[in-house]
């Protein structure tokens, strides 16, 4: 089948992403806003960000990538690309 074709990597899009602006869900689906963040203009007094990519997934896909991400940490944590304390610090925020 031609579904089955390899896909070459630079036929991907790329997006540079800061971070997650939202996020909403139904009990189906959860859809949220990749962002990016520029520097601030001389009138700004911060950084402004906007949504560059909406995401739609499945609620069972979402689920699967929340569990890809947590081992992902877990591992990139045992390497020490960036330690626990570093990941509470981030998880505090965003219970904030």
């Amino acid at each position: 089948m031609a579904d089955d074709a390899p896909v070459h990597p630079s036929t991907i899009p790329l997006l540079y992403a800061d971070g997650v602006l939202n996020l909403f869900n139904n009990k189906d689906v959860v859809k949220f806003y990749l962002t990016r963040s520029s520097p601030p203009v001389q009138s700004m007094v911060q950084e402004a960000s906007s949504a560059i990519a909406q995401i739609v997934m499945p609620m069972r896909s979402f689920i699967e990538t929340v569990a890809f991400f947590q081992v992902s940490a877990r591992e990139m944590i045992e390497r020490g690309v960036f330690s626990q304390e570093e990941l509470n610090e981030a998880m505090k925020l965003q219970e904030d």
